[in-house]
């Protein structure tokens, strides 16, 4: 069974994710399911990472999205919406002149397709565009290396990706 996985194309693997979560019980997951999930979920990232050429200068995959969000820093709050999002960062449409290089912010994104809880994380605002083809703000997570917070990302991540697999 696990040798398979590598076989399997996106949307399989996105159906073996569907199919090991119905599994799991209400105490958590068996240890055989845990190890399998992880190994599903480091497939999908490595098929949808062979997908880009490298150009980028991001070292983590962003994933193109249509996303609504809440951005908020100390001064200011407003509703906007996510471009890409990556386990790094986000790309955001807000006005540029709202917020300045450093600002600290958080951010609560949720949209349809991902599950009930969202996704909320701490960050800075890494750059800023003027440019009318690219216009918003690029926030960079707040660096937290627990195994915990890239784990809720990249799960936030499939999540966006496995609702993209599933669209009509």
């Amino acid at each position: 069974m696990h040798a398979d996985i590598d076989q399997l194309s996106l949307p399989e693997l996105i159906d073996r994710l569907d199919d090991l979560e119905g599994r799991r019980t209400p105490v958590g997951w068996r240890p055989e399911d845990a190890v399998l999930r992880a190994r599903i979920e480091r497939r999908i990232m490595q098929l949808v990472c062979a997908q880009f050429d490298g150009a980028d200068r991001r070292q983590t995959l962003r994933v193109p999205c249509d996303l609504d969000v809440k951005l908020r820093s100390r001064d200011r709050s407003i509703r906007t919406h996510a471009r890409d999002l990556g386990v790094g960062g986000v790309f955001l449409d807000a006005p540029p002149d709202d917020f300045a290089v450093g600002t600290a912010v958080e951010i609560e994104v949720r949209g349809a397709g991902t599950d009930e809880h969202g996704l909320r994380v701490r960050g800075a605002v890494a750059w800023v565009s003027a440019d009318p083809d690219r216009r918003g703000v690029g926030v960079a997570f707040a660096n937290d290396d627990s195994e915990r917070h890239e784990r809720r990302l990249r799960r936030f991540l499939i999540e966006l990706l496995r609702h993209r697999v599933d669209a009509p």
